[in-house]
């Protein structure tokens, strides 16, 4: 029973994903790889202009990401502007928030609360960097 669930769960996913382009789905599974880029900006979602990728943030505030890395005691491992300890200036986004909601693994652990766009204004302020 439990296998007949699951696949019914996944099949109904896999429909949204194919009907709505991607628009319900990523509201509950935004790890899915097709969710990267859902145009959270007003576009179309195929240009990886949503603030995924740093390009122009969504919107995102390149101060608020300075903030937040002083705040967090990045520059502790990643030094002042980001490019110490592992490199992170050219990190999207998704990485960086995959990394600090503890998705992926971070030596510099996880940060409580973070936000999508915590991660967008980083990833903006890095992009200076």
């Amino acid at each position: 029973m439990l296998r007949r669930t699951i696949f019914t769960m996944l099949a109904i996913v896999g429909l949204l994903t194919f009907t709505t382009g991607c628009g319900v789905c990523c509201g509950f599974f935004p790890w899915l790889p097709w969710c990267a880029d859902t145009g959270t900006d007003g576009t179309d979602g195929t240009d990886g202009t949503d603030g995924t990728d740093g390009t122009d943030g969504g919107g995102a505030d390149a101060a608020l990401g300075e903030a937040f890395y002083s705040a967090n005691g990045c520059a502790t491992c990643h030094g002042a502007d980001g490019s110490g300890g592992g490199d992170i200036r050219t990190s999207t986004a998704a990485a960086i928030l995959a990394n600090l909601d503890g998705s992926d693994a971070h030596v510099g652990g996880t940060v409580a609360g973070v936000t999508q766009a915590d991660a967008d204004n980083l990833a903006a302020w890095l992009a200076t960097q």
